[in-house]
C-alpha cells in the first residue's frame, strides 16, 4: 500500500484511475488541477505522483518541474493525451520517471505503478549502504543525490541521472547500447532513444561539459572512460 497523489482534470478518468489504484490497496489523494496538486504535495509528501499534463491553473509539466527542484526521489508518472515525441522528451527532461499516453490499459498502468514504487523502495533501503565514489573527476554521493566537483562545487543529480552514472561505472570502458540502457532504466517499456540522449546531455552539462569522460559512440550508445582518454 502506498500514498499516491493523482492530479487529473477529467472527472471520469480521475475517478476511474482512483478506483483502479484503490483496488490494488493504495491510498489515493485525487485533485483536479496543478495548483491543488502542489498544495497536496506539500501536505502529504506522497510516495508516487500521477500527473495529467493539460490541467487548469498549473499544468503537469510545471508541477513536475517544481517538485523536481526540491525532491529528486518521489517517482512521477505522466498520464496524458499528449502523444508527440517532443512532449515525451520534455516530460523526461523535466524529471519524470515514466510517461503513459491515453487511452491506456488499466493492467499496464498498475504494472508501471508497481515497478516505480518497488524501485523507489529499493533506492530508499539502499541509501544507507551507498558510499561516495570517484566519477568524472569528482565524487558522487548517492545518498545525497549529488556530485562534488574537484573544486568543491555541490551539484544535485536526479534519480535517473544517478542510475545512469551507476550503469556507466559498472561498464567502464565498455560501450552500452541505447537499447540496453532503456531496458535497464525502464524495464521492457518502449521509450524513444532520444530520451536517453536527453538524460546524457543533462548529465554532461552538470558534470562533464566537454565530454571528457562520457563518450558518444555514434549509432550505438555511450561509454564511460574513467581516466579521461581522448574522445574517439
Amino acid at each position: 500500500m502506498a500514498e499516491i497523489l493523482l492530479a487529473e482534470d477529467s472527472p471520469s478518468v480521475r475517478d476511474g484511475v482512483k478506483t483502479l489504484l484503490e483496488s490494488d490497496f493504495h491510498n489515493v489523494h485525487a485533485v483536479s488541477n496543478g495548483e491543488d496538486a502542489l498544495a497536496l504535495y506539500r501536505q502529504c509528501r506522497p510516495e508516487l505522483m500521477i500527473l495529467d499534463v493539460m490541467m487548469p491553473r498549473v499544468d503537469g509539466f510545471h508541477v513536475c518541474e517544481w517538485v523536481r527542484g526540491r525532491d529528486s526521489d518521489t517517482p512521477v508518472l505522466f498520464l496524458t493525451a499528449k502523444t508527440m515525441d517532443e512532449d515525451k522528451v520534455n516530460g523526461f527532461h523535466l524529471g519524470c520517471d515514466d510517461y503513459v499516453t491515453k487511452p491506456f490499459s488499466g493492467r499496464e498502468l498498475l504494472a508501471r505503478v508497481t515497478a516505480l514504487l518497488r524501485r523507489a523502495k529499493g533506492a530508499k533501503e539502499s541509501e544507507e549502504k551507498d558510499t561516495s565514489f570517484a566519477f568524472c573527476g569528482g565524487n558522487v554521493m548517492p545518498a545525497e543525490h549529488a556530485f562534488v566537483s574537484e573544486c568543491g562545487e555541490f551539484i544535485k543529480i536526479s534519480d535517473c541521472e544517478l542510475r545512469i552514472i551507476n550503469m556507466l561505472m559498472k561498464n567502464e570502458n565498455h560501450v552500452i547500447k541505447k537499447s540496453a540502457m532503456i531496458f535497464m532504466l525502464w524495464g521492457a517499456y518502449s521509450t524513444k532513444s532520444r530520451t536517453i540522449d536527453t538524460h546524457i546531455s543533462n548529465l554532461r552539462k552538470k558534470i562533464d561539459p566537454h565530454s571528457k569522460y562520457i563518450h558518444t559512440v555514434y549509432g550505438v550508445g555511450y561509454r564511460y572512460v574513467g581516466k579521461c582518454a581522448c574522445v574517439v
